[in-house]
């Protein structure tokens, strides 16, 4: 075939969708042109665009950024202090544990189905009750209460997630253009990020001020803290005292309270959107657009351990470095304090992360982190706490903090960069894998050592940044070898983009 009849192929297929309904199309042409020029791939892409404005884009990020700060302030503060407050026979961490293995099973099964009938917006008020409901298992603490309420929360999570990537998503596609969207994604991710990390602020604060001078440090041993803790040895796991029962009704009532409001602003607030795709495919089908994007795609592939890694990071600050650095030496209401510091820190981070992008790009924000966290960890490893240390520990909380501010983000990232025609189906994946860090870690944290689970946690995040480090380098090889041309067609309704490979 030669260049002209590419060419008039093209635009064939420009004029064909030009009189028929706005869709997504993707087609792949592969001709050889007799080294003149080579169409490797041509992808035009249509969405129907309504025409929204500024303000009306920022008040539905700004609301639901606000619903998700509610909750999280709730749920992140409540799970920190879990393994400290419900520690006998690891039911806190047990608990948690229990959240991820279903949210694996969730998103792997039942997430795309269910994110395909219905809208964004009421999942995620759905989604958000289930939280509450499990918050409630603090005012009667057992085994019967904690184990059905971490089914509940966990089927809920699992649809929580992808909807809320997904509704971001398609803020920044109704707002901006093909051109830009990568830019408007990035950016209005890190505006919800730095809004969720103050969750840990707000939270913790309140733990705090409830469970202040309440429980007591009763061992002046700091050798059996720090990396020599072992939860499961009463001789290592220092004298953690539980609050008493009055103060964790006090702080489950503000839990539940604070969960239910973001339910509440979502459901009054924030402006319904259509679902990423008019998706009516069965049950089957959707189970194996899941898998087949799991085997099928290399990028993916390269985020199974980032997303994994992201999990188990954030279930060992919650559950192991609060316990061992900080509730064993100095008290468990100390939790909230150097959770707060965490808080801070994340928050301003993933504004300013979110903004030093554009500049930098993400993977160098990821490159510091990488050099960042490992400090912290090796300085974990080596501490040796004292009566005077705990300004040492809110100085590595805060550095954690710093660390993970480039972790969670750059993965939604990169899914909804690299994944926007599947972004519901590749997030329902990444939280999947995601979930099995959280659940591997909250099930061996009453079970190893606080070493043991530090070389677990360095090892883990080697391996991810070696990912998207591949990652990164295999898109910029991409880049360097195709152009991509956009055209606006006449109706301001579509755009055409066109691969090319000079």
């Amino acid at each position: 075939m030669s260049a002209e009849e590419s060419d008039d192929k093209v635009h064939e297929s420009a004029e064909l969708l030009e009189d028929s309904d706005i869709e997504i199309v993707d087609k792949i042409l592969k001709e050889q042109n007799n080294g003149v020029i080579e169409i490797e791939t041509i992808t035009i892409s249509t969405s129907e665009r309504k025409k929204v404005s500024k303000a009306t884009t920022y008040r539905n990020l700004v609301v639901l950024s606000f619903a998700f700060t509610c909750n999280f302030t709730a749920f992140n503060s409540f799970s920190n202090v879990q393994s400290s407050i419900n520690k006998e026979d690891g039911l806190g961490t047990t608990g948690l544990s229990l959240i991820y293995v279903v949210m694996i099973l969730a998103n792997l099964f039942l997430s795309p189905v269910i994110l395909s009938k219905f809208s964004y917006k009421w999942i995620m008020v759905f989604s958000i009750l289930t939280y509450a409901v499990f918050m409630a298992t603090g005012f009667y603490t057992a085994w019967a209460t904690v184990v059905p309420g971490s089914f509940i929360i966990g089927f809920g999570a699992s649809l929580l997630w992808p909807s809320q990537q997904s509704y971001l998503t398609n803020l920044a596609r109704d707002y901006g253009t093909v051109k830009n969207m990568d830019h408007v994604i990035r950016q209005f991710t890190g505006i919800f990020y730095a809004f969720l990390y103050s969750s840990q602020i707000w939270g913790n604060l309140v733990a705090s001020i409830v469970f202040r001078k309440e429980s007591g440090n009763l061992t002046a041993d700091f050798e059996v803290c720090g990396a020599q803790f072992c939860p499961f040895d009463q001789h290592k796991s220092g004298a953690i005292e539980r609050p008493p029962e009055h103060k964790i009704f006090t702080y489950t009532g503000f839990c539940v309270g604070m969960s239910s409001l973001g339910a509440i602003v979502i459901a009054l607030f924030l402006t319904n959107t259509n679902t990423e795709s008019d998706n009516r495919d069965g049950a089957c089908k959707n189970i194996r657009k899941v898998g087949a994007l799991i085997v099928k795609s290399r990028d993916l592939k390269l985020l199974i351990v980032p997303a994994m890694t992201s999990g188990v990071l954030l279930s060992f600050f919650a559950a192991d470095f609060t316990a061992a650095f900080v509730s064993c030496p100095f008290g468990v209401e100390n939790v909230g304090v150097a959770v707060i510091t965490y808080g801070v820190v994340l928050t301003v981070f993933s504004f300013i992360n979110g903004r030093l992008a554009k500049v930098t790009g993400q993977y160098i924000i990821f490159l510091i982190a990488f050099i960042v966290f490992i400090s912290v960890l090796i300085t974990l490893r080596l501490f040796q706490l004292d009566g005077d240390s705990l300004p040492v520990a809110l100085v590595l909380a805060s550095l954690y903090g710093l660390a993970m501010s480039a972790n969670e983000p750059a993965i939604a990232m990169l899914v909804s960069v690299h994944f926007r025609e599947d972004v519901t189906v590749a997030l329902s994946s990444t939280k999947a894998m995601s979930s099995v860090g959280w659940a591997a870690s909250f099930a061996y944290s009453n079970w190893l050592c606080m070493e043991y689970k530090i070389y677990i946690v360095m090892v883990l995040y080697t391996l991810s940044f070696v990912s998207i480090s591949t990652l990164q380098l295999r898109h910029r090889k991409s880049d360097k070898l195709y152009r991509t041309c956009c055209v606006t067609s006449t109706s301001e309704q579509t755009e055409e983009c066109i691969k090319v490979s000079i």
